[in-house]
């Protein structure tokens, strides 16, 4: 688990491009940080697993080019999921699973 501080920070240097206010307001209340990956200019994509009090699960998955974020970049947020099995599963694409460093049985073959 992440610390929410550095996701917030995270969060807050997509707000200024890669976000909409909607997307924003989504992972706002996140209380937990399952998972974090920030991408880098060099084109390798992040993606965050964020968790809400109520237990209900958000995921991020962004990307930059080489001018980094506020040039060329973008970020889409999925969620609600009912708990972090099913944010792994349907929220994280096979890339963004690899990117965090988790796995679905069916990627292991893949």
């Amino acid at each position: 688990m992440t610390d929410t501080k550095e996701a917030q920070q995270y969060y807050g240097r997509l707000l200024g491009c890669c976000l909409d206010l909607a997307d924003i307001a989504t992972i706002n209340g996140a209380t937990k940080v399952h998972y974090f990956m920030e991408s880098d200019p060099d084109g390798d994509s992040g993606a965050a697993v964020f968790e809400h009090a109520d237990g209900s699960v958000f995921v991020v998955e962004e990307w930059q080019d080489y001018s980094g974020h506020g040039c060329q970049c973008g970020a889409d947020v999925t969620g609600p999921y009912p708990n972090l099995d099913a944010a792994i599963r349907f929220g994280l694409t096979k890339t963004a699973r690899r990117t965090l460093g988790v796995s679905l049985p069916e990627d292991v073959n893949n």
